[in-house]
């Protein structure tokens, strides 16, 4: 199942999973540890807000930049003024500004991003004004118009110019019905201007999306100059519920696409369509049909569907908290889960509702949602860094050398970026540097320590983006050790003792072993160290003696060796 998961692991030393590969016969043992997709769970010491691991299904996950709220309009606005928000529609407009429907106020306004009021429609406008429900701004004929959808107990679509005159209106105000100039539950609606018509969604009741044709409008005219003529297309039967072939379930938004085909967004039948115009069949969908869920290809309560001109479809799912960006294939290209995502400060419990989302220009996402009271606009936190725990990278409490470090996933476009340090035991955190735009980093010869952790940085400057990380692998392997080393000198008279096995230091320095009465010297890799004293001479005071060690074969690594005995 798609979904976010945020957490945050504390522990002192993380067990996590290697995998030991047989070595050819005289290859050293090898150790491979994988983090995030196909390998164990990413750990880190703390996850910081500005991150969020993603659960993209069964052994695949990643790190990604989080989607915070980076602006609001919301009760503290000045278009508020203190008044609770019920936002159930968002345009973006091309200056930037956001045009939305408030169902409770009621009003439809145009604002900053910063809530200040530039336009509004309210009641001490028209005093009919009921529960509008969408807005849309447009251009017609060089006039700005603003078309509303003005539901329960209206029942009618309309349009005003600047000046807020009704110029065009479509169902009798204050009266319900499925004739001529007439709605029952009017719930969203668009002008289309290249057809010169207005798709309107006639929802609960009506169960029907119909186009009327502009042009047909005489205000003051019997039915205001329509007739059975002036609707040029439908889909579903009015007052029949239903998802049968051209039935409809509470219909919530249609949209007319540049070829004609209808994109219909059929709440309760939990699915978004798109209808070929003249056949009227369906030819893309989204959602099985009558099965709300939360899971892969299915659809709780969509309210609001578009298709963007890249050809992916942003749905916006009030039953799931969600906004889903769909491609042809029906792949959930991105998610947005509304849930954490823009949750309004000490707003602890309860689901979000979203209604309608549309992106800015700068690439974020605004969200009208009516249970939180806010329109936000979503994107993602510009970087935020994370530490994964120390990781044995082998067997535990054994020295290893560290091979290589990679990291898999992806920058995306220019201005993204992924870092990566790491620190051996307690030293000091050092930058891996991939060069070439490798991913691959090869650790210094001579990086020896039982732990090894690793430190990742995302950032981004285009908040509508994210860099993503999917897996970390480290590789180690068995550090050898050198020979034994030369013994000691012999008392007068006597021999030494052979030297102790040698051990493995870096830098690279060999060193011979010592006694009480003679001092040896040695060397190698993997020889035998054996050292032999002198007699002294004159009053039998101590000689000089001397030990070595062959080596055979080149070392696989820097190799010291150091040895002592005993007189």
């Amino acid at each position: 199942m798609l979904g976010t998961a945020r957490f945050a692991l504390v522990v002192a030393m993380a067990v996590v999973a290697f995998v030991s590969l047989p070595p050819p016969a005289g290859a050293a043992v090898r150790w491979v540890t994988r983090q995030g997709t196909a390998g164990e769970p990413f750990t880190f010491t703390a996850l910081p807000d500005a991150l969020e691991i993603y659960e993209a299904g069964e052994q695949a996950q990643n790190l990604r930049l989080a989607l915070v709220g980076v602006e609001r309009v919301n009760a503290r606005s000045p278009v508020y003024s203190g008044r609770v928000p019920d936002p159930r529609s968002i345009q973006v407009l091309p200056n930037g500004n956001l045009l939305f429907a408030d169902r409770t106020y009621p009003m439809v306004a145009e604002v900053t991003r910063a809530g200040e009021e530039v336009w509004s429609y309210r009641q001490s406008d028209d005093a009919a004004l009921s529960r509008p429900f969408s807005a849309q701004r447009f251009t017609r004929q060089g006039v700005s118009a603003t078309l509303i959808v003005d539901r329960q107990e209206a029942y009618r679509v309309f349009a005003v110019d600047g000046q807020k005159r009704v110029i065009w209106q479509y169902g009798v105000t204050g009266e319900r019905g499925l004739t001529v100039n007439h709605l029952v539950d009017p719930f969203y609606a668009m002008y289309s201007p290249e057809a010169d018509t207005v798709l309107i969604t006639d929802n609960n009741g009506a169960n029907r999306v119909i186009e009327v044709r502009w042009g047909d409008y005489r205000a003051g005219a019997p039915d205001n100059g329509f007739d059975e003529q002036s609707i040029v297309w439908s889909y579903g039967e009015p007052g029949v519920r239903g998802s049968g072939p051209g039935l409809l379930e509470k219909p919530h938004c249609a949209q007319r696409l540049a070829d004609g085909n209808v994109l219909i967004t059929d709440a309760d039948a939990a699915r978004v369509i798109e209808v070929d115009r003249a056949s009227k069949r369906i030819v893309w969908q989204y959602g099985d049909t009558d099965e709300p869920g939360p899971g892969p290809g299915r659809l709780q309560d969509p309210n609001h569907a578009v298709r963007l001109s890249d050809g992916h479809t942003l749905i916006t799912e009030t039953g799931g908290g969600r906004v889903l960006r769909v491609d042809r294939g029906k792949n959930v290209v991105k998610q947005y889960d509304v849930r954490t995502a823009g949750r309004p400060a000490g707003q602890g419990t309860g689901d979000p509702d979203p209604r309608a989302a549309a992106y800015t220009r700068d690439g974020l996402l605004a969200v009208a949602e009516s249970q939180f009271q806010q329109i936000v606009l979503l994107g993602h936190a510009t970087e935020g860094r994370a530490e994964s725990p120390p990781l044995d990278a082998g067997p535990a409490g054994k020295a290893k050398a560290f091979q290589s470090l990679t990291w898999q996933g992806d920058t995306g476009p220019a201005g993204t970026r992924i870092a990566v340090d790491y620190r051996v035991d307690d030293g000091p955190w050092r930058a891996c540097v991939f060069t070439s735009g490798l991913r691959r980093f090869d650790f210094p010869a001579g990086t020896v320590g039982k732990t090894i952790r690793y430190r990742v940085t995302l950032g981004t400057a285009d908040r509508g983006r994210t860099p993503v990380l999917d897996a970390v692998v480290i590789q180690a392997i068995k550090p050898k050790t050198g020979g034994a080393g030369g013994g000691g000198g012999g008392a007068a008279g006597g021999s030494g003792n052979s030297g102790q096995t040698g051990t493995y230091t870096y830098p690279p320095a060999a060193q011979g072993g010592t006694g009480t009465s003679g001092t040896g010297t040695g060397s190698g890799t993997h020889g035998a160290g054996s050292g032999a004293g002198v007699s002294g001479s004159g009053s039998g005071a101590s000689g000089a003696g001397a030990g070595a060690s062959a080596a055979a074969g080149p070392p696989d690594v820097p190799v010291d060796s150091v040895g002592s005995g005993p007189a």
